[in-house]
């Protein structure tokens, strides 16, 4: 097929959208200058001109997917074996080369072997033919099953557009094609591993049975800072084993070890490997979801901030349309102004152009975001807030230069809107003056209608007074009726108390009385039992034959005392009883008699609306008749704040009467009018 040496014709890739320092700063994120101590991202242009090696043509869809120059000599074998140039690879085929060789060095332990890639995927040509991107690689069907699942992107938008120059090898594989792919026979040969690699593959089935995927993968290495494709850390290219071969002895199958290769990363930042794959297979297993989740919600976030962008700039269009009609309108009017505004359309037309730079600026930036959609790190909040605030700065030039084409207008028509006011005013007085002859019209109605409502008061406060007796009447009485009841209820709790405490000392000396027999209850059985023993005692040591008869007799004489203590212990018991059943009707009563004295005072209306509650003890008894007396010891002061309130209701009434009468007589007057000087004849020790 033929290499990159035939001269180009300026058709395999569009011009490049990497042509500004801002727009270079992605790149130079994944290629930093450290990597090699000088600037190595050169910016695009709109044709490419390439001169290797120092100025080769690179794609920033590329690095992002992992493939950092210098290039790792797996990278250069699969371009060797398959004939390919660098540029014929689609991004997903560098991220599944990527995927692989980070899965054999960070998860298997061995080296990427390229007779073992072979034996997994195949090169496709894509349709139509394509210069660039002309290619990936898919899986073979049988062994489809044996390798991990790996789902890529189905597309990435315009990635041909994202090129910039960059020194590489000056190796023909890393040149620009200048024609399509050709399709080999070979690359579709069946590969037979041999049993060298049984333990790679049963390492991989172990992955791949504890839920690794390819998206893990590529999150591990995005995450770490990795190149899979980039340089090899030994700097010396391996060699891979034969057809059939074995990997290399010194290799750990069950994870990495010292033989195989340390990660190739994109920053000096450190990062060691885990001495087992497992805890990183679970940790990536439960963030796949949430990296894969915030990613589309970032996406989602960036395509919302695109789209309020272009509304800002079709509104800022439409406000620079808006201020070109406007000046024109104002050169028409005003012709003793045409320089100056000359002046602002030119300036105008410089704000217009800069921000129509700016704006494709922020539509390549966009570009770039939807490209970056699956790394965390690429923000652009930055850029969004600075064109946001270009945006605003713009908006207030264009507001200010639409104030001042409308200052002139309002200056014109201030003076007609002075005469408009004249003539309101006039048409306001009036309007005024027929108001003033339909009030005092009102005012006659008025009179009329106030003497009627005199009359409606005095007969009003006729009522009110007769009303003010009948209530001292009945206020009266029911003073005379709370004292009874509180005489009465007095004298129920005094008697309760005394016989509740005459109770209490009757019941302590019969308590004491029934522990005193109680206590020689106990001494005589405890005597008997002594006198029991002493008796069995005898009669086992057989002489109680000689003495049955008086043992009789003074067991008929125990049994005869037993008996009369336990009438006296139950006669003690009975008055106890009696006792405790005195001591529960007598508070019964009591509550009652308190009970018929609360509603007595709710009927005559003395507890203010207050619900009493107390306890059925004699304690809360007690309480309950104190707060009473309290009430009746107060109602004397609040009869007589009542008959001061009647009275003042009364002579308020009495006033408002005399004031309706003048104001009857007298539309403009005015009780509460303030004197600004006392009356004449008014003496000086008053006016102190």
């Amino acid at each position: 097929m033929a290499r990159g040496s035939a001269p180009l014709d300026g058709s395999v890739l569009p011009p490049s959208r990497i042509v500004s320092e801002r727009q270079a700063g992605l790149p130079r994120r994944f290629i930093p200058e450290s990597v090699t101590g000088r600037e190595v991202v050169e910016l695009g242009e709109g044709r490419p001109a390439p001169h290797y090696p120092g100025r080769s043509v690179f794609f920033l869809s590329f690095a992002m997917a992992g493939l950092v120059p210098p290039f790792s000599s797996f990278f250069k074998d699969v371009l060797e074996l398959y004939d390919l140039q660098m540029a014929h690879l689609t991004p997903n085929a560098v991220m599944t080369l990527a995927i692989f060789a980070h899965l054999c060095e960070m998860f298997i332990g061995v080296r990427p072997s390229l007779w073992l890639f072979r034996w997994f995927f195949t090169v496709q040509p894509v349709s139509p033919p394509s210069v660039v991107g002309g290619c990936y690689f898919q899986p073979r069907g049988p062994v489809l099953n044996r390798y991990i699942p790996c789902v890529l992107r189905k597309k990435w938008d315009d990635w041909k557009s994202d090129w910039f120059y960059t020194p590489l090898t000056d190796e023909a594989h890393l040149r620009l094609p200048s024609q399509p792919l050709a399709q080999a026979s070979s690359w579709r040969a069946p590969v037979d591993l041999g049993d060298g690699y049984d333990a790679v593959l049963d390492r991989l089935a172990g992955l791949r049975s504890q839920g690794l995927t390819g998206a893990m993968v590529y999150g591990d290495y995005l995450r770490r800072r990795i190149a899979p494709l980039g340089p090899d850390p030994s700097g010396d290219v391996q060699d891979e084993p034969a057809s059939g071969d074995a990997p290399e002895s010194g290799t750990s199958i069950g994870g990495p070890s010292h033989a195989a290769p340390t990660p190739r990363r994109l920053s000096p930042l450190p990062s060691t490997a885990p001495p087992s794959a497992e805890p990183l297979l679970q940790a990536l297993a439960a963030a796949n979801t949430t990296v894969l989740d915030g990613l589309s919600a970032q996406m989602e976030v960036l395509q919302a901030e695109r789209v309020e962008l272009d509304a800002a700039w079709a509104r800022v269009e439409e406000g620079w349309r808006s201020v070109e009609a406007m000046v024109e309108a104002g050169r028409k009017a005003h012709r003793r102004h045409a320089s100056e505004l000359e002046a602002r359309r030119r300036e105008l037309a410089e704000i217009a152009r800069e921000v129509e730079e700016e704006r494709e600026t922020a539509l390549i930036a966009t570009a770039v975001l939807n490209e970056a959609r699956d790394d965390l790190r690429l923000q652009y909040g930055s850029r969004v807030a600075e064109l946001e605030k270009k945006l605003d700065a713009a908006r207030g030039v264009l507001d200010a230069a639409a104030a001042r084409e409308w200052r002139a207008a309002e200056n014109e028509a201030a003076s007609r809107r002075r005469e408009e006011a004249l003539k309101a005013r006039a048409t306001a007085l009036e309007e005024r003056a027929r108001a003033r002859e339909r009030d005092l019209a009102d005012r006659e109605a008025a009179v009329a209608i106030r003497e009627a409502t005199l009359a409606a008061h005095e007969a009003a406060c006729a009522e009110e007074e007769s009303a003010l007796r009948l209530r001292e009447d009945a206020l009266t009485e029911r003073e005379r009726a709370l004292e009874e009841a509180e005489a009465a209820a007095q004298r129920l709790a005094d008697s309760l108390s005394l016989r509740e405490a005459a109770r209490e000392e009757q019941a302590r000396r019969n308590l004491e009385g029934a522990r005193a027999e109680r206590a020689a209850l106990d001494q005589r059985a405890a005597e008997l039992e002594a006198l029991a023993k002493e008796l069995d005692a005898r009669a086992r040591s057989g002489g109680a034959a000689a003495g049955d008869g008086d043992l009789a007799a003074r067991l008929a004489a125990a049994e005869h005392t037993i008996a009369d203590l336990q009438g006296a212990l139950d006669s003690s018991a009975g008055e106890v009883e009696a006792l405790r059943l005195a001591g529960e009707v007598g508070p019964g009563m009591l509550r009652d008699a308190v009970s018929r004295l609360d509603r007595a005072g709710w009927q005559a209306g003395l507890w203010g609306g207050r619900t009493a509650k107390y306890a059925a003890n004699q304690g809360g008894l007690a309480q309950c008749l104190s707060e009473m007396a309290g009430t009746l010891q107060r109602l004397p002061e609040e009869l007589e704040e009542t008959i001061k309130s009647s009275s003042r209701d009364l002579a308020r009434g009495a006033v408002e009467l005399v004031l309706v009468s003048y104001q009857a007589r007298d539309p403009d007057f005015s009780p509460w009018a303030a004197l600004d000087e006392f009356p004449p004849g008014t003496e000086d020790d008053a006016r102190a």
